[in-house]
């Protein structure tokens, strides 16, 4: 049990850093988590942050609910990502895109639905107490500016090396 415990913890850490950079690389939260260590190359400010968060909550509580809370958002983020595929799928059908069978992304929602039944509020106030810190510690204050402004953000990126991007010419204008 504690080797599965551990190698989450792990996965979700790497994960955590990569997806905090990647955000970071679309504008949606600060600038500094893109930042890349020149020999490494790795997203070194987005580690310490989700290493901060990480130490945060270890030091904060039982390490079972932190446990159990992080499944809670697992869950949501499942249940999500099942129904935005339900939708898009829907949406549009383009020619040799991801297709699956409707009843899938369903069933696997209803499935995430029945587990998260199962939590305690306690999980649940400590997964809603996460995300409320993640969304305004980091998401909220990078999404403002100031009224009258107009910022370039890019409409999408192309790796071309590690720590490295290539932007597409085209970019759309964001006004506040």
């Amino acid at each position: 049990a504690m080797f599965a415990v551990s190698n989450t913890a792990l996965l979700n850490f790497v994960m955590g850093s990569r997806l905090l950079y990647g955000m970071s690389r679309q504008g949606l939260v600060p600038g500094i988590l893109n930042k890349i260590h020149p020999t490494r190359h790795t997203p070194h400010i987005a580690i310490l942050a989700v290493w901060t968060l990480y130490a945060i909550l270890i030091l904060s509580g039982d390490i079972s609910s932190l446990a159990k809370s992080t499944s809670v958002l697992l869950l949501s983020c499942f249940t999500i990502v099942n129904v935005a595929l339900f939708v898009l799928q829907r949406k549009e059908k383009i020619p040799g895109a991801f297709e699956v069978p409707g009843f899938v992304p369903i069933l696997g929602s209803v499935i995430c639905l029945a587990i998260l039944s199962k939590a305690q509020s306690s999980e649940l106030t400590m997964a809603g107490t996460i995300v409320a810190v993640v969304f305004f510690g980091m998401i909220a204050p990078s999404s403002r500016c100031t009224s009258g402004t107009t910022t370039k953000r890019p409409q999408s990126f192309t790796p071309s090396r590690v720590g490295e991007t290539k932007r597409s010419p085209s970019a759309c204008t964001i006004s506040c």
